[in-house]
């Protein structure tokens, strides 16, 4: 079974799948970066569309990763303010234990 049906739904499911869709953003961002710096050095063009395919290919993935994420995404109102909620609480104990390091 898929391991996007396995977690349909579940607060760390949803999470996972929001870390993913993140993770795809960037790295379209970096091919498309990477893509327009080969055109600005007027490579040859073999580079040119090697840029070209890694960006288009991380534009896909990117897209797949979104309608995962829209899939699992809970629809009522309260379940997104709980996953909202969790997430800023896991946000501050991790600030709570960064600043209780041995040498501080």
């Amino acid at each position: 079974m898929p391991a996007c049906l396995v977690d349909f739904r579940t607060r760390e499911g949803v999470r996972r799948h929001i870390e993913a869709h993140q993770a795809a953003r960037r790295a379209y961002g970096e091919a498309a970066a990477w893509k327009m710096a080969a055109e600005a050095q007027n490579p040859p063009v073999a580079q040119i569309d090697q840029a070209s395919l890694r960006a288009f290919e991380a534009y896909e993935e990117m897209t797949e990763a979104a309608r995962r994420l829209l899939i699992v995404m809970p629809i009522d109102p309260k379940a997104l303010v709980d996953l909202t909620t969790s997430s800023t609480r896991r946000s501050e104990k991790v600030r709570r234990a960064d600043s209780h390091m041995p040498g501080d």
